[in-house]
Parts: structure tokens; C-alpha cells; sequence
């Protein structure tokens, strides 16, 4: 059995065809598929850490243990500050980034749209909020032949059904 046959499972809930996600969903999805990365990133800093923390408790090294205490906090502190931005991006504030965006572009009225994505809806959404007498086209730019080589843009496709 190829990947592309297999049926992907999520700890994720997927989107509800007949109803729009929330800013809430959008954004704990990005968190989930960014999961892989954020593990790998873990890894490094745990990597570096742990050792550095043994070290400075096993042989009595202030500074070892004090670094190793310094990368942990650092760690902690990139942690936040993504999510706060994939908050920015993906929650309540990305109305807001949309509305910027088509003003600066001088857009409004009934206007023609499209929005070129990969198996989001979610600017679909956002554009029809911010221009509502827009008729907006959505064009799905997957190459449904193949895979894709990042997990994580599966995982989108897979969690994002199209609305009906």
C-alpha cells in the first residue's frame, strides 16, 4: 500500500464540510502541522541541554548547569513567541492583516477574486468578510498526481475539506 492510499489519522479534528472553521481552529491547526518541526527543533535544544546540565551537576560546574538552564529558557521563550505569531497569522488578528492588504491594493466593491491556495479556504473566508460584494474563486494549485515531499502540507489538505 502506497502513502496515497493509506487513510491518514489526526489527533487533529479535521474541518466540517457545511461549517466554517473558527480563528481558534485555523490556529491549532497550524500548530498541529507544525508539530514535526517543532519536535525536531525540541530535540536539538535537548540535545544540547541535557548534556550541558549534567555536566555542570555531575562535575560541579556552575557554568555548564547555568547554560544549560539559559538554553532552556531560551527554548521556552522562541516557543511562545511562534505561537503568539502563528496566533497572529492563523487566530482572530489575520481579519486584520486581510482588510490591510486589500486596502493597501485598493480593492472594494463587486469585484472578480481569486485566491490561489493548497487546500486552505481559510483566506476564501477572510476575503469574503472583507470584501462581501466580492465574488471570490477559489483555485486549488495542488498537483494531485504526486505527493507531497512536506508532511505537513498533507496534514492541511487532509484536516481542510472543501465547503459545500
Amino acid at each position: 500500500m502506497t502513502k496515497s492510499q493509506e487513510t491518514a489519522t489526526h489527533w487533529y479534528p479535521a474541518s466540517v464540510a457545511r461549517k466554517r472553521p473558527s480563528a481558534w481552529w485555523y490556529w491549532g491547526r497550524a500548530v498541529y502541522v507544525s508539530r514535526r518541526d517543532y519536535w525536531k527543533i525540541t530535540k536539538v535544544f535537548l540535545a544540547t541541554g541535557i548534556p550541558l546540565g549534567a555536566i555542570g551537576v555531575l562535575f560541579h560546574v556552575p557554568l555548564a548547569f547555568w547554560a544549560a538552564v539559559a538554553l532552556a529558557e531560551i527554548g521556552l521563550l522562541l516557543l511562545a513567541y511562534s505561537l503568539f505569531g502563528l496566533y497572529r497569522m492563523y487566530g482572530h488578528p489575520g481579519v486584520r492583516y486581510i482588510r490591510r492588504l486589500v486596502e493597501l491594493g485598493g480593492v472594494k466593491g463587486p469585484v472578480n477574486v481569486a485566491d490561489l491556495h493548497i487546500g486552505t479556504y481559510r483566506h476564501a473566508f477572510l476575503l469574503s468578510d472583507v470584501l462581501p460584494e466580492a465574488t471570490i474563486q477559489t483555485v486549488d494549485c495542488w498537483n494531485a498526481e504526486g505527493e507531497s515531499p512536506e508532511e505537513a502540507v498533507q496534514d492541511v489538505r487532509d484536516l481542510e475539506v472543501p465547503p459545500t
